[in-house]
């Protein structure tokens, strides 16, 4: 649970910790850990996509930069906090949840 309520706040360095001091003593842990550290470097590429795009659309018009690049990185940041939510409730509830491939691309086994 700890792994994906990190993922907000110190982005992949708080997962990928946990991942490479937990992984050989616990298939649950590994499971949790490297999906944390997916969705967060996942969640990092979709953010510096987000900044690259308004700051593509801010050489036209700054308004149109901003107007577009906010809600934009207001809206994933939401999904993925809905669904950091979600997994660390069921890690902390014992499940294995896996995070819908649409949003979290696999980076680490």
């Amino acid at each position: 649970m700890l792994c994906y309520l990190g993922v907000p706040f110190a982005g992949p360095v708080l997962p990928l910790a946990i991942f490479l001091f937990k992984r050989h003593t616990s298939a649950f842990v590994r499971f949790h850990s490297a999906q944390a550290v997916s969705l967060s470097v996942t969640a990092l590429l979709y953010t510096i996509c987000v900044l690259i795009l308004g700051s593509m659309l801010a050489l036209d018009s700054l308004n149109l930069g901003l107007a577009v690049a906010v809600p934009v990185a207001a809206l994933l940041w939401l999904a993925i906090l809905a669904y950091v939510l979600r997994a660390a409730l069921c890690a902390y509830r014992g499940d294995y949840y896996r995070i819908p491939s649409w949003l979290c691309a696999t980076i680490v086994r």
